[in-house]
């Protein structure tokens, strides 16, 4: 019976040291991670006349233990610009990524993932989605008919051209 109760007290602290190292591996401490404020990677920038700009500034937080660096934000489309400040942010501190776009291509709707490249993870990715409506010029800007969670500090911002 002691040797039962032994081997099985023996079996669960291999078990938990084994589980323990997995967690470890997948998020190590030491490492940034970056985070959006109000928990949105949607945006929708409704209906934009053409060669009107809008923006939108997002609110980041680094939540790991290490300096998050951003190296570069790319998208896939030339009609968004994305601006950050080029500093690290120091863990538990915040940061702004603001994303212009500016609705110079064909009228109709349009949908673009913007890549960031940071020292938080291995290879970029899709952090932010972006979408909307480049409506005939002339016409007046049109806020989105139901708001995809932009909420918090995400706000997205008129921009007129002088």
């Amino acid at each position: 019976m002691k040797q039962c109760i032994l081997l099985s007290g023996i079996l669960f602290l291999f078990c938990s040291i084994s589980s323990a190292q997995e967690n470890t591996a997948k998020n190590p401490d030491g490492r940034p991670a970056l985070t959006f404020i109000n928990n949105d990677t949607l945006y929708d920038f409704g209906g934009v006349p053409k060669g009107e700009r809008v923006e939108i500034h997002i609110e980041i937080k680094n939540t790991g233990n290490a300096p998050l660096v951003i190296t570069a934000i790319k998208c896939e489309s030339g009609n968004v610009a994305c601006t950050w400040a080029p500093k690290s942010i120091k863990p538990r501190k915040t940061g702004v990524i603001t994303v212009t776009y500016t609705s110079s291509g064909d009228i109709g709707t349009f949908s673009n993932d913007i890549f960031i490249t940071s020292n938080a993870t291995e290879t970029p990715y899709p952090f932010l989605h972006i979408k909307g409506a480049v409506i005939p010029e002339g016409n007046e800007y049109i806020a989105p008919a139901r708001p995809v969670r932009n909420r918090g500090s995400a706000r997205i911002m008129h921009v007129n051209e002088q």
